[in-house]
């Protein structure tokens, strides 16, 4: 576990983390957020699917970066407050995904709920990309983090 603060972030700073996808995973996570769509769990709905065989959860794939938020990049302290993600190829049980972050801006303009623009120094803007064991981008997107403000003693955790 790492805990950045803003000071200690640069522009093409990378963390990654890499999670072997199994069939009991998709249970769980389809029993933690209720969705049980035949396509996730059941073997001949599946196999009659377009993909011809149960997928993933595309927010299965996509929490890895709530991982990478919270562990790595900026980590401890942190507060996670957006991201955009695009799923653009299934993920099937058995698949080895890595989700990496880089880094691509510091600071960033907020609109406010009562529609002014504030530029957010304390954020950071990150490029989220997540490859299968063969290379191929399943997932792709962009997180904003608010990084700690002051360092995490992660040997608590």
């Amino acid at each position: 576990m790492n805990s950045f603060t803003l000071d200690e972030i640069y522009v093409g700073q990378k963390a990654s983390v890499t999670k072997t996808i199994t069939r009991g995973d998709i249970y769980a996570f389809a029993g933690l957020v209720d969705d049980y769509s035949p396509v996730h769990i059941d073997k001949a709905f599946g196999e009659q699917s377009p993909f011809g065989r149960c997928i993933a959860h595309g927010f299965l794939s996509g929490a890895l970066f709530s991982t990478l938020a919270g562990n790595y990049l900026p980590g401890a302290g942190s507060l996670y407050v957006r991201q955009s993600l695009n799923f653009l190829r299934p993920v099937y049980a058995g698949d080895t995904i890595t989700a990496t972050f880089e880094v691509v801006k510091k600071g960033e303009e907020v609109t406010k709920p009562d529609g002014t623009v504030k530029f957010s120094p304390g954020r950071i803007v990150m490029k989220a990309t997540a490859v299968n064991q063969r290379g191929e981008v399943v997932v792709e997107g962009e997180a904003c983090s608010m990084a700690a403000r002051e360092k995490v003693d992660c040997s608590r955790f």
